[in-house]
């Protein structure tokens, strides 16, 4: 992914956890957040509620998931701009992603 939308033009940060995207997300506004809903450490249902407390107004989450695929739809947040299931086709992802672009300077964490 990090590729795909590096390529696309995006800056991109990885997490490789829920406690590490919650710090990054704490210290920096993302355009978009490409956001799991299976990480290891912290969920990614709490993840996409912390975001909602942290930063309600300047976040787009694109939700991916696979293990929790049919729980896909109980993540329920206002900032969810797309659902992706795994697998998905990567032009749906930077789809979902560029519909979440708000600035000239893309900033995305996966």
């Amino acid at each position: 992914m990090r590729t795909v939308l590096a390529r696309e033009g995006y800056q991109v940060d990885e997490a490789y956890g829920g406690r590490e995207a919650l710090e990054k997300i704490a210290w920096d506004g993302y355009d978009a957040i490409v956001l799991d809903l299976m990480m290891p450490e912290i969920s990614g249902f709490d993840v996409l509620s912390a975001i909602s407390q942290v930063r309600p107004n300047s976040e787009c989450v694109v939700v991916i998931s696979a293990a929790a695929s049919q729980r896909i739809g109980e993540a329920e947040s206002p900032l969810i701009r797309a659902r992706l299931r795994k697998p998905f086709e990567i032009s749906d992802l930077v789809a979902a992603v560029r519909g979440c672009s708000n600035s000239d300077t893309r900033r995305a964490s996966s």
